[in-house]
């Protein structure tokens, strides 16, 4: 079992963060807003996917999926933060990452333990670089970080049901090590003979 920060509640965080909980792990979700927050604890959805209530109210109740609004208390003591944040189309279709940006700088400075940063957002070629950047030059503490890219492949209106049958898994990073403590979260889906498919970032 592995405790894990989820930045974001949008249909990726939430159903990552959600299925990871039911897979066993201790999740906390964070999100700035506290109506939102608030809500996921009672089980009022903001997005609507087909098994995704059923999924947050069991992992709830039963204390592996937990909702704040504090960096701090989120990241406490997570072994894996993911950042599954909102990357809108700018003016010219480019992804805009000031979310992403928002969250590396606000993850280094509450983080004062090792901790493996795992992209999750829709961001292109080369963003995980720039996160390291972002958490190196913001960090308070000295304490080391390895970041890994681990793209999404959820559809919209089935993405709990991808999430628990993928295809496969997409694993980046310059740290080997890091990214296989990532792949162990989805061995329990046994959706490769082997080793998931690893890139440089």
């Amino acid at each position: 079992m592995k405790t894990i920060c989820m930045i974001g509640v949008g249909y990726v965080g939430l159903v990552t963060g959600a299925c990871l909980a039911d897979l066993g792990n201790h999740v906390v979700c964070l999100n700035r807003s506290k109506e939102k927050a608030e809500n996921l604890k009672k089980g009022i959805m903001p997005i609507y996917e087909p098994g995704l209530e059923e999924v947050v109210r069991r992992n709830y109740k039963a204390g592996r999926l937990d909702f704040t609004t504090s960096y701090q208390d989120a990241i406490g003591e997570a072994e894996l933060v993911f950042i599954a944040v909102g990357t809108p189309s700018g003016v010219d279709g480019e992804a805009d990452l000031k979310h992403v940006q928002d969250a590396a700088e606000n993850v280094a400075r509450a983080m004062d333990h090792p901790l493996i940063i795992v992209n999750k957002s829709t961001v292109p070629i080369g963003t995980g670089d720039w996160v390291a950047n972002i958490v190196e030059k913001n960090k308070n503490a000295d304490v080391a970080f390895s970041v890994v890219s681990n793209p999404e492949f959820l559809r919209e209106g089935s993405a709990v049901y991808d999430f628990m049958n993928p295809d496969r898994v997409v694993l980046g990073s310059l740290d080997r090590q890091a990214a296989e403590a990532v792949a162990q979260l989805y061995f329990p889906l046994q959706c490769l003979p082997g080793h998931p498919h690893l890139f440089h970032q």
